[in-house]
């Protein structure tokens, strides 16, 4: 991605997100093929349907050009319909599920899409669900249907159902690998019965306006809360987390920043050794997408400060610092973007691959896994993980 791609890019993010109105000059050079970069540096960070409202409402002058607008403009009606159609195989399941006494929560992805202001361009893949203890009964009604279950001894297993991928959790986190997941599982595990007495249930609304009241039941703020930035720093350490997952917090922070005990979220966050991660993500939110401070100050609190034009600014040069490193390296993630032309590694070169990889961002595991557990939990989890699926050695 060329450099001046980066400023058009993340003011139709701010606009897609706070509902402004983005500077037009900055638009005014750009080409066809700067567009069709931003569009497809758009989709290798999840956000290619986030953006559509912002660039569509650019004046005329400085759009995509026709023929690239057109193309843009089918794939978001795409992504439209697909979310429609997941929405619809949703609340099948959670249908069909009630019907035998088995209540279905849904995390991530579809219900957390609804806390963007259009939640139909919010892309995701699968849905997340957890049955409160049902969860062989979950995978003997899915094969009852003629999906075909893998991975049940995991975290969740797999299914398609309708063309949708489905994860069917028994465990929210990686429990049997990770320190930090055996803690914060506790803690999420603890919230469930609460979960079930507020039941708080998802709402559709359809293309023509209509609400639609479903049986799918949505974490509580208290919840996603630990959740969401679990699930970030899971991606982080990957090295796939993109700016979805930055936009995820950013919209969570929104709805629920004045919803969540975050006396007891910090606590646990300390327990786990994520403080740093939390504070970083939280003030990138600010700085980089434009998430208004009053967002930000459950968790700053004194670790922000007005300048004398009104801008925030971050008072803790540590985190300011880490949070420019981090979002330099989400910004520059490649993992979803597939060079047909690029020479992978084979056989022991995957190896050596891997290796490699995993020594030159050390640094980012130091932030993940609690009390600088990173040969005991990553390099001796990755051992124990090949010698169990041999299969995943030899695969990038």
């Amino acid at each position: 991605m060329t450099n001046n791609i980066y400023p058009q890019l993340y003011a139709l993010v701010k606009s897609a997100l706070w509902n402004t109105q983005p500077e037009a000059g900055l638009f005014s050079s750009l080409t066809g093929d700067d567009w069709e970069t931003l569009f497809k540096t758009a989709r290798s960070q999840g956000i290619y349907g986030v953006i559509s409202d912002a660039v569509f409402a650019l004046p005329q002058e400085v759009q995509p050009p026709k023929s690239t607008k057109l193309t843009y403009s089918v794939n978001i009606e795409n992504i439209k319909k697909y979310y429609y159609h997941t929405c619809g195989t949703a609340c099948k399941m959670a249908d069909d599920f009630a019907s035998r006494r088995i209540p279905m929560m849904l995390m991530k992805g579809l219900g957390l899409a609804d806390m963007y202001p259009h939640p139909q361009v919010r892309e995701f893949g699968d849905l997340d669900i957890y049955l409160f203890g049902h969860y062989k009964e979950g995978n003997k009604i899915a094969r009852e249907q003629g999906a075909k279950v893998k991975n049940e001894r995991g975290k969740h297993s797999n299914y398609l159902l309708n063309g949708v991928p489905i994860e069917n959790h028994q465990n929210f986190l990686n429990v049997a690998s990770f320190k930090i997941d055996r803690i914060l599982e506790k803690y999420l595990s603890a919230m469930l019965d609460e979960i079930l007495n507020t039941k708080e249930l998802l709402r559709i609304t359809k293309p023509d306006g209509t609400i639609v009241q479903t049986q799918i039941i949505l974490p509580t703020p208290d919840f996603n809360a630990v959740f969401l930035l679990r699930h970030a720093l899971t991606h982080f350490g990957s090295g796939n987390m993109v700016i979805r997952h930055l936009c995820d917090w950013a919209c969570f922070l929104s709805k629920c920043h004045n919803r969540v005990d975050w006396t007891k979220a910090m606590a646990i966050f300390e327990q786990a050794d994520i403080s740093r991660f939390v504070d970083s993500f939280t003030w990138m939110a600010c700085k980089h997408l434009g998430m208004p401070a009053q967002y930000a100050a459950p968790i700053l609190q004194d670790k922000m400060g007005t300048d004398t034009n009104g801008a925030v600014f971050c008072t803790d040069p540590v985190i300011d610092e880490l949070s420019g490193k981090l979002f330099t390296e989400i910004a520059q993630c490649t993992f979803f973007v597939h060079d047909p032309y690029e020479k992978k590694p084979k056989g022991l070169g995957i190896i050596f691959y891997k290796c490699k990889r995993i020594a030159s961002t050390k640094w980012k595991y130091d932030l993940i896994y609690s009390n600088g557990s990173f040969w005991r939990e990553k390099i001796w989890g990755s051992i124990v993980a090949h010698i169990k699926y041999p299969q995943s050695i030899f695969r990038l």
